[in-house]
């Protein structure tokens, strides 16, 4: 049996797999879970900006191919050399108070509420940025 990310997937979706991998971190590992864990005719979208090789072994690259999957990519405003004249304004903005993002929070809800978050999101006109908190732990 498969552990990890991928077993935890698996598990929840009674072996199925995902519809869409959302991959941010722009790591190896990551890139490669996010093909292993959709589900045949699933969708896997690249944000994560990679800063080594990206390879895919033939099994991974393989599951792309029988899976039938899906790969978009999405520019994330990363800028070069990191962080970059944008993050180091944003950055000092928010540091300096002069940036209050509280007001772009509009809806907040515990990891065991995803569901309604993501339908919140999907749903609702007046939702911004939805946050969603791990552990009790609030910002």
């Amino acid at each position: 049996a498969e552990g990890g990310l991928v077993g935890a997937i698996k598990s929840v979706t009674s072996g199925a797999g995902c519809d869409l991998a959302v991959e941010t971190a722009g790591h190896p590992i990551t890139q490669v879970q996010a093909v292993e864990i959709c589900a045949n005719g699933g969708k896997v979208l690249y944000v994560g900006t990679a800063h080594e090789p990206v390879h895919f072994e033939p099994k991974a690259f393989e599951a792309i191919v029988r899976k039938e999957l899906v790969i978009y990519g999405s520019w994330m405003s990363y800028s070069a050399p990191f962080p970059g004249r944008e993050w180091q304004i944003a950055t000092k903005a928010l540091s300096d108070g002069a940036l209050d993002p509280s007001a772009m929070i509009t809806h907040r809800f515990e990891l065991s509420d995803a569901r309604e978050a993501f339908e919140t999101l999907r749903s609702c006109d007046k939702a911004i940025k939805v946050m969603l908190f791990m552990d009790d732990i609030q910002a």
